[in-house]
């Protein structure tokens, strides 16, 4: 399963971590809604090792993404072979929308 977000597919969104990789890239937490399946962008990040980074249990905005979710998130990602590309998008969806857990 994809989704595109801002012109690049991401993968997912998936219910586990156990679908993400530790790679370079960036994520997105989801909460989706029960009224009509779709997926409401609670928090984009990046990291060089996704899949551990959203699996930290000490993430500073962990209580905040399963607080929006009801501690049922959903991942997407999007991998990079170079930081800084990551780096740049996460900048870019950060700024382009609204994300409850990135102003907080």
């Amino acid at each position: 399963m994809t989704i595109t977000v801002a012109a690049h597919e991401f993968d997912g969104p998936f219910e586990s971590t156990s679908d993400l990789k530790n790679r370079i890239g960036v994520y997105i937490i989801y909460k989706k809604k029960i009224s009509d399946g779709k997926f409401i962008r609670k928090y984009v990040g990046y990291s060089e090792n996704v899949r551990d980074r959203v699996e930290d249990p000490k993430h500073l905005k962990r209580d905040c993404w399963e607080r929006e979710t009801n501690n049922q998130p959903y991942y997407a990602v999007h991998y990079f072979s170079k930081e800084q590309q990551a780096r740049d998008l996460e900048t870019e969806l950060i700024n382009e929308k609204n994300t409850p857990c990135n102003d907080t």
